[in-house]
């Protein structure tokens, strides 16, 4: 008996299991943060370059802790708790950044485009068109063209086809009007003197009348005789 009991292994101690105990706990936490916890969703998808094709890029999702990753054939996978994250693609082509909003354990799926900085495409070439003005007319010839232009509205003012004046009114209306006061006959010098009008501006009437046919005039004497048609 004596013989069997040196033969078995000391017992550890109550500390010693204690140290051991902890160990493992420790083990066994820091082993499942590795894992991806079974009430995570997985947001996963691909970066692709202006040119769609796929891109070598530094993708980050703000997590705590953050998670990073490097992708040399543009696709990425995370897994993130439910929350409200921000998923960020750089590489020299550019940057994209999407908002991920993760309400359930499903699979995100988030592609991304790799679009150029504003502040790198300031720096790209900017193009200076110019365009010729035509050339300015001479300042001889503008003044030329301007007074010829003076000159045909002046011809064609000139030339404008004159309005017929009635001949029942105005002065050749009082005329007429004077001739029917002396029964339709009366001398040039009669319908003169009651009228308000110059000798020769009646007498210019007069011959207008006529040629209208409105009158005749009659050579007597001295003066004329003028008889309503």
């Amino acid at each position: 008996m004596d013989r069997r009991r040196r033969m078995m292994p000391n017992a550890p101690s109550g500390r010693t299991a204690l140290l051991m105990a902890l160990a493992f706990t420790a083990l066994f936490f820091a082993t499942s943060m590795t894992w991806p916890s079974a009430s995570a969703a997985v947001v996963k998808g691909s970066v692709f370059t202006p040119g769609m094709e796929r891109a070598v890029a530094i993708l980050t999702l703000n997590t705590t802790p953050m998670q990073r990753l490097v992708t040399d054939d543009g696709n990425y996978e995370f897994y993130a708790p439910q929350g409200d994250y921000l998923l960020v693609a750089r590489s020299n082509d550019g940057t994209d950044s999407q908002m991920v909003r993760i309400d359930n354990d499903g699979v995100f799926h988030i592609d991304l485009i790799l679009l150029p900085d504003l502040e790198d495409m300031e720096s790209l070439p900017v193009w200076n068109l110019q365009f010729d003005e035509p050339p300015a007319l001479p300042r001889p010839w503008a003044a030329v063209g301007l007074a010829a232009a003076i000159l045909l509205v002046a011809i064609a003012w000139a030339l404008r086809p004159k309005k017929l004046q009635d001949p029942e009114k105005g002065l050749p209306g009082e005329i007429l009007s004077q001739l029917d006061k002396h029964g339709g006959r009366a001398t040039q010098k009669e319908l003169r003197a009651g009228l308000p009008y110059s000798e020769a501006k009646v007498s210019m009437c007069i011959s207008e009348l006529e040629q209208d046919g409105k009158i005749r005039k009659i050579r007597k004497g001295r003066g004329n005789i003028i008889i309503r048609t």
